[in-house]
């Protein structure tokens, strides 16, 4: 018995199709992923900002994932605020 290439073909054609999809699905699910990394370290870095601008004055704050650093560039120390329980109160 001999299979009609029809049949054959439109095999072919749904494994074409069922792999197309899962690379689409599988491109669109890394790039939420990565888009949410890059949001998550620009969320992290404005609070880290503010509070660091507190005590530093610096031109560019920065982070890298490998090897894991926070770069402050241009850094002077403005104020040491130093709060200790062994302060002595008068």
């Amino acid at each position: 018995m001999r299979i009609h290439p029809h049949f054959r073909i439109h095999g072919l054609v749904q494994d074409l199709v069922r792999r197309v999809r899962r690379s689409a699905v599988t491109a669109v699910i890394l790039l939420l992923l990565f888009g949410s990394v890059v949001v998550g370290k620009n969320v992290f870095l404005g609070q880290l900002e503010r509070e660091v601008r507190k005590t530093f004055a610096y031109g560019r704050l920065r982070m890298s994932y490998l090897p894991p650093a926070i770069v402050l560039e241009s850094g002077e120390l403005i104020a040491y605020l130093a709060t200790s329980s062994h302060e002595i109160s008068k």
